[in-house]
């Protein structure tokens, strides 16, 4: 199963603001429905919180370091670890696609999984924004750049950019 990451992050590698996007581009919330659709996808516990409900056609897997967390709605599976999240078959009969899993933030999810990605989907905001959670650096020269495309949506500037790992 290929592990790839999916962010959309600001210039200044800022992800998150007060545990909320610090931007809201309709058109990037339907390239991530798009992309993750039928998939599993990754969170950590704030980022799984922020989202208020379940996201239809996926799995979501939340990290958290608590062991008696409660998940905040249904369909929400919870680990205490990545590697849990990761390894974790897709149930038989499922319609979750086997074949990729995602990882969808935050910060320290992202930091954590980093190393084991084969894929970034990396959307990039043209502007500078304040926030308080922030992408990990990332050496692009370890990566292969697949595609790169150019996106306006009312004020946001912004490119999607798939990397593979070399």
């Amino acid at each position: 199963m290929k592990i790839s990451l999916i962010v959309s992050m600001a210039e200044n590698r800022v992800i998150g603001r007060d545990g909320t996007l610090p931007w809201h581009i309709s058109d990037e919330l339907k390239y991530f429905k798009a992309t993750t659709w039928d998939h599993a996808v990754i969170m950590g516990r704030k980022s799984v919180e922020s989202l208020k409900r379940s996201l239809p056609n996926r799995e979501i897997r939340a990290i958290t370091r608590d062991s008696k967390y409660q998940a905040p709605f249904e369909g929400v599976k919870v680990y205490t670890s990545l590697q849990r999240a990761l390894q974790d078959p897709v149930g038989p009969g499922s319609t979750i696609k086997k074949d990729e899993i995602f990882v969808a933030g935050g910060g320290e999810i992202y930091r954590l999984a980093l190393p084991m990605a084969e894929r970034l989907y990396l959307t990039v905001v043209h502007q500078e924004v304040a926030g308080d959670t922030f992408f990990p650096e990332v050496d692009l020269t370890q990566w292969i750049e697949k595609s790169q495309v150019p996106k306006t949506s009312g004020e946001w500037n912004y490119t999607h950019f798939i990397y593979d790992r070399k």
